[in-house]
């Protein structure tokens, strides 16, 4: 029995903790995968396995520079371009099947479109975040197909967080508004609010964007539309601002 039971401890005491492997051995294999899987499944599951796995890093990948994703016709499979490194990775993401677009993304969040019932010209919308896989889903807009979309915080599942889309029609630009904040019934029936702005030919040409309080929206012929939602009547109202 004594012999048994030091054969088990000398066997112990030989065993190597995967998280005491030497730095350069984690930047090796860290390497191989980048260089040749180019999976983002494979990555994350490296840099899951412990905290010092996590944290190794080429030199080149710590640079803040945002990644660029692409998605085929088969949006559950997406590639992701590393512009630093030159390396592009592919990833399954069944949470976007069926997705027909992606409107907008901000801070590793997307705004994807997906049809809903294609005879009755229905869709919806969700957020949704690849990395951490969270997801949100939207109110419908009645089967108006947004082609802008901002929205106010870096994080757009927050109580606060406020919607600004824009879609054209007959020459016009119109909007939608939402804000959780404003409504006090059940989350189910939370909708946008229709806006149009009397304007012809003020299509707008980018994505709202939000800064100190405000929506602001690029429109052809250097038009600058902005939405101040404190202002916000329900319809629209003096909201706007034209310059």
């Amino acid at each position: 029995m004594e012999v048994i039971i030091n054969t088990r401890r000398e066997a112990d005491e030989q065993e190597r903790d995967w998280s005491g492997l030497p730095g350069l051995v984690l930047n090796l294999i860290h390497s191989k995968i980048l260089k040749s899987i180019r999976d983002l499944d494979s990555l994350c599951c490296f840099r899951a396995v412990c905290k010092s796995w996590g944290s190794v890093s080429l030199p080149n990948l710590k640079l803040r520079v945002p990644r660029l994703l692409h998605a085929g016709s088969d949006m559950s499979l997406i590639k992701m371009f590393n512009p630093v490194s030159n390396f592009t990775y592919t990833a399954g993401v069944p949470e976007m099947a069926g997705a027909k677009l992606i409107l907008s993304s901000e801070n590793g969040w997307l705004l994807i479109c997906r049809v809903k019932d294609e005879d009755q010209n229905q869709n919806d919308m969700f957020l949704f975040n690849p990395y951490t896989k969270r997801k949100m889903d939207l109110p419908s807009t009645q089967g108006v197909w947004l082609n802008r979309v901002g929205w106010s915080s870096s994080d757009p599942t927050s109580p606060d967080c406020q919607f600004l889309g824009t879609y054209s029609a007959f020459g016009y630009n119109c909007f939608f508004y939402f804000a959780r904040e404003i409504y006090f019934w059940p989350q189910e029936d939370y909708r946008w609010v229709h806006m149009t702005i009397p304007i012809p030919d003020a299509q707008a040409t980018a994505n709202p964007i939000f800064h100190n309080g405000l929506f602001y929206v690029l429109g052809e012929h250097k038009l600058l539309m902005a939405f101040d939602p404190r202002d916000f009547d329900g319809r629209g109202g003096k909201c706007w601002k034209i310059g």
